[in-house]
């Protein structure tokens, strides 16, 4: 038989023989161990403490009484471990949530950020709003955004002036264009500080 004609083989069942006894040791180890360790300390102490002579029945009954104290006792241990173990599942997981948002706010701000030094004033306009919609979920931003949008209205900018007139050259116009959109994104960017300093407004 060729391979390309042999079966694939299954390891799964080879893959539960090699985990399968690793788990039960653990969980003998954590579970178990304890039960049988207290039940015998609870019986050691409850026949070293408790004379009943030659009764047997009254033996007997101390050795379930020390078995349950043993059980009772390694119970409440095994459920301490259970609870321990949650919180620290429930600790990581906040943790990593916690990277995980971090990490998108810094994708998003990067983001942002490079699209105000777009050459297209859409862009730019578009870097602006998604500032501002960050600041609005993520009150820890806010301050570095009103510090970026503030910095980009001090950059150099020179007026559109009057339009050129239609025997001008065409970089003229052009000029004239990319001048006159700048000033809408400027006016935008002053919006948007216009709408979060003002307390009459939602408030950064």
């Amino acid at each position: 038989m060729s391979m390309a004609e042999r079966q694939p083989e299954d390891h799964a069942p080879r893959l539960l023989r090699l985990i399968a006894p690793r788990t039960w040791s653990v969980i003998f180890l954590v579970t178990v161990t304890p039960v049988v360790v207290l039940a015998a300390v609870a019986l050691t102490v409850l026949l070293l403490t408790i004379d009943v002579g030659g009764d047997a029945a009254a033996r007997i009954e101390l050795v379930k009484t020390g078995l349950a104290v043993g059980v009772a006792t390694g119970g409440v241990v095994a459920l301490v471990l259970a609870s321990r173990r949650q919180w620290s599942n429930e600790q990581a997981t906040r943790a990593t949530d916690h990277d995980a948002t971090e990490r998108r706010i810094t994708e998003l701000y990067t983001k942002a950020v490079e699209q105000l030094g777009s050459s297209a004033a859409a862009v730019r306009l578009g870097g602006l709003y998604a500032l501002e919609r960050l600041g609005q979920n993520t009150g820890s931003q806010r301050e570095t955004i009103l510090n970026v949008i503030c910095a980009y209205l001090r950059m150099p900018y020179v007026s559109a002036g009057e339009p050129p007139g239609d025997d001008e050259p065409q970089d003229h116009h052009d000029r004239y264009e990319r001048r006159t959109q700048e000033r809408q994104v400027r006016l935008a960017a002053q919006r948007i500080l216009q709408r979060h300093r003002t307390p009459a407004t939602p408030y950064w």
